[in-house]
Formats: structure tokens, sequence, C-alpha cells
């Protein structure tokens, strides 16, 4: 009997020990071991932590407030910028088709991509289909910064719903992409274009001669300096003040393939070239790497093993191609900015430039987000397609919610 009690101390001993309390360690004993110094044992107690929440397209989209004011056509900032969602119910059913963005109008197109409709980022949504009828829309804007259109001749800009006659002088507005957002509009009215036997060059306000008229092309003075192109695609750079900081000798060019790139609507291969940003420029190599020039003319060292894919936003795109352990050749892409400082590391497996100060990026799961020119997630990486940023309009795509439009909106 007497052995059937020791056993039951025993296992009960044994288990109150693993408890971390004991049968005698009532609050005298504990009192009394705490003022001798005697450690006692105090038991683990797991912490009930909560299941955490999936982010998914819809949940995403469900917790934006919906679109109250104008949208934000400039550098998104998130102490000053927000995004919004904007209900798609305007544009109608949109069945087996798609949208697309085009210098900031939405177009619904049908499964084989021909266009059923367009709207206007304006409050509403409203169908200007009407006006892409009678007009056409071109890859530029005026110096206000406005998408413009072309007919019989003249250049119009819309608001309202109306069309309104616009200037648009190419050799000061032009700045070699086919897409750029508003605020790298207009031209500085301190410096001109003037042409001369066939060739381009540059005055100040007072008239003076600063780019002799001997190039292909000038751009419009940024940072204080004149970026101009000669007849092989040679690239010159010029202070403000006249002085050619780049030499007699063009070392850098935009190679021909790069501008026929343009041409056929792909900017990347020139995106950061003619204009100063950041105090950075893009150009080319003689051996055609893409290389960014600091205001004097000098190369930027950057890590080994990367490509600039574009420049904007003060932020370089970088490539890094490289071979798995299964041997294919894959491709990761981050963000750093002028200073030489990583923003985004090369973690994503796809990326584009920065635009209105905003990146559509590609997660290991396939799906894109958004981030912002500090590396931030503005939006998470949960949609199966997402556009660029074109006059604060976002367009997405998810498999299961189906088309988004979201909006970028000063605070």
């Amino acid at each position: 009997m007497l052995a059937i009690v020791m056993v039951a101390v025993s296992v009960l001993y044994v288990f109150a020990f693993d408890a971390g309390v004991l049968p005698f360690m009532d609050d005298d004993y504990l009192n009394s071991a705490a003022n001798q110094g005697v450690e006692v044992p105090v038991p683990e107690v797991e912490e009930e932590t909560e299941a955490e929440t999936v982010i998914t397209a819809d949940l995403f989209t469900s917790s934006l407030p919906i679109r109250a004011g104008k949208l934000y056509g400039g550098i998104y900032d998130g102490e000053l910028c927000g995004i919004v969602n904007i209900p798609v119910t305007p544009l109608g059913n949109i069945g087996d088709g798609f949208l697309d963005l085009r210098m900031g109008y939405i177009h619904k197109l049908d499964a084989n991509g021909a266009t059923v409709a367009v709207y206007s980022g304006e409050k509403g949504l409203p169908d200007v289909s009407v006006v892409f009828d009678k007009t056409e829309l071109q890859n530029l804007r005026d110096g206000e910064g406005r998408v413009l259109f072309y007919a019989d001749g003249n250049y119009f800009y819309l608001e309202n719903n109306q069309l309104f006659t616009t200037q648009y002088d190419s050799a000061n507005f032009d700045k070699g992409v086919n897409y750029y957002p508003s605020y790298l509009a207009g031209s500085n009215d301190s410096y001109t274009a003037f042409t001369e036997g066939g060739c381009w060059g540059v005055k100040n306000a007072e008239g003076r001669v600063i780019v002799p008229a001997k190039y292909r092309d000038v751009y419009g003075a940024s940072e204080d300096r004149i970026v101009a192109v000669g007849a092989s695609g040679g690239l010159y750079v010029y202070s403000t003040g006249g002085k050619l900081i780049s030499g007699e000798t063009a070392v850098y060019k935009i190679p021909e393939q790069a501008e026929d790139a343009v041409a056929a609507g792909n900017d990347l291969p020139v995106l950061g070239c003619y204009f100063y940003s950041g105090g950075l420029t893009r150009a080319y190599n003689s051996v055609g790497e893409s290389v960014m020039l600091t205001a004097d003319c000098r190369e930027v060292v950057l890590p080994n093993g990367f490509d600039i894919v574009a420049y904007s936003d003060g932020v370089m795109l970088l490539k890094q191609v490289y071979t798995d352990k299964d041997g294919n050749q894959k491709d990761m892409y981050g963000y750093m900015s002028a200073g030489g400082e990583w923003i985004a590391t090369p973690d994503y497996r796809a990326a584009h430039p920065f635009y209105e100060g905003l990146a559509a990026v590609c997660g290991a799961d396939g799906k894109w987000g958004m981030i912002d020119t500090s590396g931030n997630v503005v939006i998470p990486a949960v949609f199966d397609r997402i556009s660029d940023c074109q006059d604060g309009l976002i367009l997405a795509y998810d498999q299961k919610q189906g088309n988004c439009i979201l909006g970028k909106v000063a605070k």
C-alpha cells in the first residue's frame, strides 16, 4: 500500500514540476523563497497567436476609400498621397474583353483587342468615345502638361468632355519618349530651340546662342544642363551657360536601335536619356552598354553584373541575369537611387520603371503590386496584372475579382 502511495506522489511531483509548480509551493513558501533569493521555476505560458490575415485583391480594394476628388498626376509621396478605389460601374459590362490605359485614358477593348469605348479619368469616368472618333490621341503634351489630340492640322486638349485648341512646339516640348508624365511637360522659357541650315541649337532669353545650331536634336534645359544629339547619335552635354561639358568628340551616344524602339512604342531603351534628373542622365558607351552620367559627364559606378533597364523619377531599374541550380537563365530586378543606394534589392522576377513615383513589381509567385521611390509597398502584390500609373490612374486585374481601377490622390 505504501509503495502505491509513493508512486502516486512521485507521479504527481513529476507532473507538477513539468508545470512549474510543486505541491508544497503555497503562497507562504513562495514568499519565503523570494525573500531568501531562491530561484523558483516559472511556468511557460504559450501565447495565443492570431491567424495571419492573407491579403487578397478584393480585401485590398475593399479597404480603400472610394474616390471623392481629383486624381493627382505628380510624384507619389506616402505622406502626401493616398490610393483610392474607383468603381468600374460607369464602364458597363466588360465581358470577355479587357481594359487598357493610354495617356491616362481608359480603353475598353473586346476579346480581339478592338476598342469598344474610351473613358476619361475625370470624376465619374465619362465616356469620351465621340472625341476619339473625331481626333487622334497623341503621345504628346502641351506646355501645361495636358494630353494632346490631333485633327485637321491642329492640336487639342480635352477638358470636361470638350476639345480646346492648344499650341504644340515639338522643338521645345519633345522629351524623346512616347509617354512621359505631366510634370515633365512644358519648356523652360529661358532657353529656346532654334533651327539654322536644317540643324538645331539653343538660345537663352537674351538671344545669345549657347548651343550652336549643328545638331540633329536638342532637348529642353534640365538641372542647368542641355542635351543635344549629333547626326550619328553622338551625345553632347552643355551647361546652360554655354560650356560644352562632354567634349568635342562624342564619347557616348543614343544608338539607332534604341531610337527605333521608341518609334515602335517601346520607351525602355531611352527612358532617362535626353534630360537630367537627380543629377544624372542616361546614355550608351562605345560598346553599346547603358550607363549613367553625372553632371560633368563621368560614368556612375554600378554593381557588377547589373544592366540598366531604365531611369525615371531619380531611380534606376537594374536587371541581373543569373543561372539557377538547374542551369536555367533567370532575370531578377531591383531599384537603385540616383545616390547609389538600393531602395529595393533585386528580388523581383519582373519590374517596370517608375512613373509618377510608382513602379509595378512582380514577386516570385507571379503576382503584381506597386512600390514608391523609397521602396515602400503602396499596392500589395496580389494582382495578376497591373498597369503603370498614368495621370493618377492605375488599372489592375485579378482573376477572382476581375478588373479594378485605382487612383492616386493628394491627401
